[in-house]
């Protein structure tokens, strides 16, 4: 459970999300692959916390993925950090109930 607060419009980023005492359960997500590459971000990045493991769809409806190399930057800082993202058929990521870990060193560009 989480409880999501559009700060400027309905519908419209900036928004804010909290998550409730249940916590984020998992399971499927699935998002509009036109959409920023910050959404698809920030489900990757928060799914270890939850308590199943997720596994996140971009419906692309043909059209391909938008800002696909950030998400591949997301996808190589969660290996970084412990974190595999399993990449099945076309726009599926199943991301593990896993801890990060923190890598010996970590360079930010």
């Amino acid at each position: 459970g989480c409880n999501i607060t559009f700060k400027e419009g309905k519908g419209c980023p900036p928004l804010a999300v909290e998550t409730t005492e249940l916590g984020w359960k998992g399971g499927k997500v699935v998002l509009a692959a036109n959409v920023s590459s910050q959404y698809v971000s920030s489900v990757l990045i928060s799914a270890p916390f939850a308590k199943e493991p997720v596994t996140l769809t971009l419906d692309d409806r043909g059209k391909g993925i938008c800002s696909r190399p950030y998400i591949d930057i997301t996808l190589d800082l969660l290996k970084q950090f412990g974190i595999g993202v399993e990449e099945g058929p076309p726009h599926v990521f199943k991301v593990a109930k896993k801890p990060f870990k923190n890598p010996p060193s970590w360079l930010v560009e």
